[in-house]
């Protein structure tokens, strides 16, 4: 059996916002593993990082694009980091350790 793909879109809101894997360098030498243009509704992953790391970075990324939608002031850009990592983070071990939740979620 095939291991799933990261898919090439996420519908947050009313946007469907794509996602890229990009070759490794690509995100320069800032150790970030992910980027997101909200204008652009694009979402870009290092493709040479490990899988866990993928799915923490498409969470954290999605963070930004949820957070976008609050009206943080421009100002508070560390604020949205801390709370983008976190968002990444704590659902992606929300998710991997509670697949009943999530099974239950999804017969919703």
């Amino acid at each position: 059996m095939t291991k799933p793909t990261i898919p090439t879109s996420v519908k947050v809101g009313p946007h469907d916002v794509a996602i890229v894997v990009v070759p490794n360098g690509v995100m320069g030498d800032g150790g970030a593993h992910g980027q997101c243009s909200i204008s652009r509704l694009l979402i870009a992953i290092d493709g040479e990082i490990p899988p866990t790391l993928k799915g923490e970075t498409v969470l954290h990324e999605i963070g930004h694009v949820l957070l976008a939608s609050v009206g943080i002031p421009d100002d508070s850009e560390e604020l949205v980091e801390r709370l983008a990592l976190r968002f990444g983070v704590d659902v992606l071990a929300l998710i991997r350790d509670n697949p009943e939740l999530i099974r239950w979620i999804q017969s919703l």
